[in-house]
């Protein structure tokens, strides 16, 4: 899992880090952090990434967005995009799935089942 290159993005700070920590512990070197979904589009554009993880509250352009957006890019079609959120409403779970997203999280969650997780989609991206 070295060479996985993730993308986190959140906006909260307490929550970067402990996911940022999570991520690490489950053998992921490579990782770029953004707080701002601005910034995620024109990385993603520019950088390709092999996992992202999103928060639905994403400041600049919220999460169900950004799902919608980097989906619509070609190169990101089939990388797996794990939403990471304290927003756990049954409408909010079902349009992530519609717009794309590869699996659902909420917060907060079991460490150890986050950890399998992750490497299950590292294993499988």
């Amino acid at each position: 899992m070295k060479n996985v290159k993730t993308l986190l993005i959140d906006s909260d700070e307490h929550s970067r880090y402990f996911l940022s920590y999570a991520l690490k512990k489950s053998g992921i070197e490579y990782l770029v952090v953004l707080e701002n979904g601005f910034n995620v589009l024109e990385k993603v554009k520019n950088q390709q990434f092999d996992l992202i993880l999103t928060e639905l509250m994403v400041s600049g352009i919220g999460g169900f967005e950004l799902i919608k957006k980097i989906r619509s890019l070609s190169s990101y079609k089939d990388v797996p995009i794990i939403v990471v959120t304290t927003l756990v409403i049954n409408n909010h779970i079902q349009k992530c799935f519609e717009l794309g997203a590869t699996d659902f999280i909420a917060k907060p969650f079991n460490f150890k089942d986050f950890i399998e997780k992750i490497k299950f989609y590292s294993n499988h991206s």
